[in-house]
Order: C-alpha cells, then structure tokens, then sequence
C-alpha cells in the first residue's frame, strides 16, 4: 500500500495496534511531512490515554522512534511546530530529544567526575527541553510524559521541590501510574544524593497513597537492585547476590517491560554471577529489544553480557557497533579489548586500550588492563609502567599493586613485589593472592619464616596453596608448615 493510502487510514481512525507500530508510523508520516495527519494521529493516540484506552507506558513507546532523530528529522519537527503552534506532540517531542541530548551531553561519570563543559552544555539543552516541555503543559488536558521528561530533568539538576511538585502532578493525572513512581525513586538512590531510607519512605507513602500491589512491587525490586549494586562495589558478594536476585525475581513476576527500563544493575550481572544465570537469556533479549530505542548502551551492554557468557565474537560484534555510533566511547574499546585479550588476540587488545587512553587518558582501567595484556606477552617493563599509571590515578586499586608486584617478582625485584604486595593487603586485607605471592618472594629471599606465616594467612582466607610449592618451601625451611 502507498503512502497516500496509509494516511487516508490514519486520518479516519487510529489502527489497532502495538504502541511501537504506532510510534513507527508516526515516524514515517514525519519524514513525509504530513504534519495534519501527523497532529490528527498524535492527537487520538493522547485521547486514548486521557480516557483510560491507552497506559501509560504504551503513551511513551507510541513516542521512542523521536528519541533518536537525526537532523533532518529535528528539522521536521520544528517545521511542525511553525506550521501547528498549539501542536503538544510537537512540543513533547522536541522537548524529550533535548532533554536527551542533554543526559548525552553529561556522560554516565559520577558528577564529580565530568568535566564542567559537559555540565554547561546538558545545561544549555536542559533550557531547551524545559522550555518546550513546559510550552506543551497547557496543550492537553493530561500531559504526562511531559512531566515524566520534566521531572527527568529537574532530579538531574538536583532541585528536589520541582521534582516533588511533578510527582504530585502525575499522580493527580493517573493515581496508578508507575512510570513517574518508579523514575522518582531512580533518583532517590543514594549515589543521586538519596539514600535507602527515603527509598523506604517513599515506598511507605506510595502504600499510604494507593498505588497498585504491582507498583510496590516494582519501587522495592529497584531498591533491592541499586542495594545489589552497592553491595557488589563493596565487595560483599553474598549480599550482591541476594538483593539482586529478589530484583530479577519481582520483575519476572511484574513482566512487561519493567526489567528492562530500571533493573539495569540485575540485568548486568546476570551473565556474569553464577547465581543469576538463570536470568542471562532474558537479559540479551532486554537489551535486544532496546537497540531501535537507545543503540549504542543496548548494543554495549549486549556485548558485556556476551563477552561475560564467552559467547567473545558476538561480545566484539556489539562493542563494534557501539564504537561505529560514538567513536569517543571509551568504555566499548577497553571492554572490547577485554574480548580480544580472552580470545588471545593481544595486538588487537593493546590497540583498544590505547586508544581508550588517548580518548580519556584518566581511564586507570584502560591502563590496567592494557598492563595485564604486556605482561600476558612477558613484556614486563611495559607492564609496569601501565600499572604504575593506573596506581597514579587511582591510589587505593589493590589488584594494580598486585599486579605490579607480580610484574616485579618476574623480573626478580623481590623488594619491590614484596612492597606492592603490602600495600595491596592494606587496601584490602581480605585479599588471599598477595599473601602467597608475597609468602613465595619471601621463600626466594630465602625468608623462609616469613613465607610460611603468609602461606598460613592465604590458606586461611580459602587460597589453595599449589603443593609442589609447600614442598620446595618445606624441604628449604627444614620445617612441616
């Protein structure tokens, strides 16, 4: 069927059917620059939502085809505004790619770590999406992804009264909402400056409020996924694992696609934990169905989640892809070089870590990894100077000091290895390799007791001690253990 027969369709009725179908269409009436049919279209597809015909998150994927528009297609937009000035899907879409362009603009570093230009420049599209999305405010009765995108910005910016008075807003417009809810309680996770307690609070007054069973559901398993994370940043595994798999389980029970927009830190260890790889599948298929929305993290997370399950040729295939949508992205070459240097190809890993580096020369993990790589290749200069790069950076990384240390005791600095080794112990004591690889420099400096009480303090901390290793230092100490 023609174009021209597909919009007279569209201007008698809205088809029934799939929201994504919806959203595609509507792209396509844009590129064609149907703007009456596009605003005819848009405006059923908001009735249907204000009169209960539509949910929530079937409103927002009708509109994730905009969320990536190239210029040609922006350009259209702001035609369609010119053409249909009270137009509110005008206005929403082009408030949303701003809004967006802005949370790009900024990076996925801690705050603390992005450099200011980046925070002027989300800044300035910030101002932008602000200044359409509130234009659309008075379009519609009931504009909710507009303060679903607004409320986005101003927890972003830190300015909790506005984002307060947005949720209150959604929840006057549609008391079952779980959109807003749940994005609300993204940003009250504590490395947004939040904390667990109000993540408690909040899901206590959502209770007091009337949300659904579902929605509790879905606000505890995106705390218990952000309490996962933490606990693996910590190091505390056997938490990790279980606040992560009470997320992944409430989420298979909610369905949908719950899972796939806010259990971020489940889905990503999923392939990588033993305890969780039941989940490995549905993971890949979450972030398959996210690339026609957001390709480059879907097809960067696809690639960790294939690299963690061995799968290293499709794992490079998606870094690829990754690296062909922003060739800046530091992380998809060092993860890539990770796929690489598992699959023994060290040229190929070397270049993706230097490149990283040349990228962002603050990476400590680009320099780590690329001095596992030369050491991997006996080239142990090299490798210590990566580590020592790495140590610079980021003083308290234990493994960089061990890995230093064992670079060290390949050249026979048993010195310098045993003092790398310490040092890795401080930072964290619970560390069992650094005391056997100190114990065995130990045994070469002929320090025959001191070996044994490291030997003794890596066997306590669950290390296996080779035994041809406790038979030489046996046999040299004259002593059983």
């Amino acid at each position: 069927m023609k174009m021209v027969g597909l919009i007279a369709i569209f201007s008698l009725m809205l088809p029934v059917v799939s929201s994504a179908q919806n959203g595609t269409e509507l792209l396509g009436l844009l590129k064609a620059g149907d703007f009456k049919n596009l605003e005819s279209f848009t405006k059923k597809i908001q009735t249907k939502f204000e009169d209960g015909a539509l949910s929530e998150i079937e409103l927002r994927n009708t509109y994730r085809p905009f969320y990536n528009l190239d210029q040609e297609n922006l350009d259209k937009v702001e035609e369609w505004e010119r053409k249909i000035p009270v137009s509110y899907a005008a206005h929403l879409i082009r408030g949303t790619y701003f809004k967006r362009r802005g949370g790009d603009a900024r990076g996925d570093k801690y705050i603390s770590e992005t450099p200011p230009e980046n925070i002027k420049k989300m800044e300035q599209y910030f101002e932008i999406a602000k200044s359409e999305l509130n234009a659309s405010l008075k379009l519609t009765p009931k504009p909710f992804l507009s303060v679903f995108q607004l409320l986005q910005i101003s927890a972003m910016t830190g300015d909790e009264e506005t984002s307060s008075t947005l949720l209150a807003s959604a929840n006057k417009m549609l008391p079952s909402n779980t959109l807003v809810r749940n994005r609300f309680m993204v940003f009250l996770k504590p490395r947004w400056c939040g904390s667990y307690a109000q993540m408690k609070e909040f899901i206590a007054k959502s209770k007091e409020e009337g949300a659904s069973a579902a929605g509790i559901m879905q606000l505890e398993a995106i705390m218990y996924d952000d309490m996962g994370d933490t606990a693996m940043d910590r190091g505390d595994k056997r938490l990790a694992v279980e606040n992560l798999l009470k997320a992944l389980e409430i989420g298979q029970r909610v369905g949908g696609e719950f899972r796939k927009d806010f259990l971020e830190s489940s889905n990503y260890y999923s392939c990588r934990e033993p305890d969780l790889k039941k989940y490995c599948d549905q993971a890949i298929a979450d972030y398959t169905k996210t690339i026609e929305i957001d390709p480059k993290y879907a097809y960067y997370y696809r690639g960790n989640a294939y690299r963690d399950k061995g799968q290293y040729d499709q794992a490079i295939a998606d870094y690829t892809k990754t690296i062909e949508i922003d060739p800046k992205y530091a992380y998809a070459y060092v993860d890539r070089g990770r796929a690489y240097r598992e699959k023994g190809q060290y040229d190929l890993a070397i270049a993706d870590y230097t490149r990283a580096i040349e990228i962002d020369p603050k990476y400590a993990l680009a320099y780590h990894n690329r001095g596992w790589t030369y050491a991997n290749r006996r080239q142990y200069d090299l490798a210590i100077a990566d580590y020592t790069k790495t140590i610079e950076i980021d003083p308290k990384q234990a493994s960089a000091y061990n890995n230093r240390g064992i670079a060290y005791g390949q050249k026979r600095q048993y010195d310098l290895a045993i003092a790398d080794y310490t040092r890795a112990i401080e930072i964290d004591p619970k560390l069992a390799f650094p005391y056997y690889a100190r114990g065995v420099s130990y045994y070469f400096k002929k320090e025959y007791d001191k070996s044994w009480e490291d030997v003794k303090k890596a066997q306590n901390l669950g290390y296996q001690i080779y035994p041809k290793f406790l038979e030489d230092l046996r046999n040299a100490s004259g002593r059983q253990n």
